[in-house]
């Protein structure tokens, strides 16, 4: 017998075809202060409208993930925030979070995940793989880089 007879249910396959459905049909944000909830899920950043980082927010929330990234792209040179948007979805289980972010990460392949961006050690990436030269994130000086428009609230609101 031939093996077109078998049928085994890839689960993986379809979650990811159903997260994409959800996360393409959800809308595109500013990346701005307290952009999304306190809650847990999956996000991307999207530089001049193509998708360049995916995440997950599990440990932590997506407003603090997404604010961590505002400023950290906000202290950086070659790039404006307002270059920067984001969309994410709000997911409860932490096992969907997990697969969440895979499905986000293989079906699209950012580049900015491979240059060490969204890593809690800075750098640490970068060291380990040569960076990632189309990246243009490049780290300001001095705290006076900072705008002034921003102030105290941008370096402040990362609590939930």
């Amino acid at each position: 017998m031939c093996d077109k007879h078998e049928f085994v249910f890839e689960f993986d396959k379809a979650y990811t075809a159903q997260l994409i459905e959800k996360f393409e049909a959800s809308p595109q944000h500013p990346l701005t202060i307290d952009v999304a909830p306190p809650r847990k899920g999956v996000y991307a950043l999207y530089f001049k409208g193509k998708l360049v980082y995916a995440g997950k927010a599990l440990d932590t929330t997506l407003k603090r993930r997404l604010n961590e990234h505002g400023r950290k792209i906000y202290s950086r040179r070659n790039i404006k925030l307002a270059d920067v948007t984001c969309r994410f979805l709000l997911i409860d289980s932490d096992w969907y979070v997990r697969a969440g972010e895979h499905a986000l990460i293989t079906s699209y392949k950012p580049d900015w995940n491979a240059s060490g961006f969204g890593s809690h050690v800075p750098g640490r990436e970068r060291r380990l793989k040569g960076g990632c030269p189309s990246s243009p994130l490049r780290v300001c000086t001095s705290i006076t880089d900072f705008s002034p428009v921003f102030g105290d609230s941008l370096l402040s609101s990362v609590g939930d």
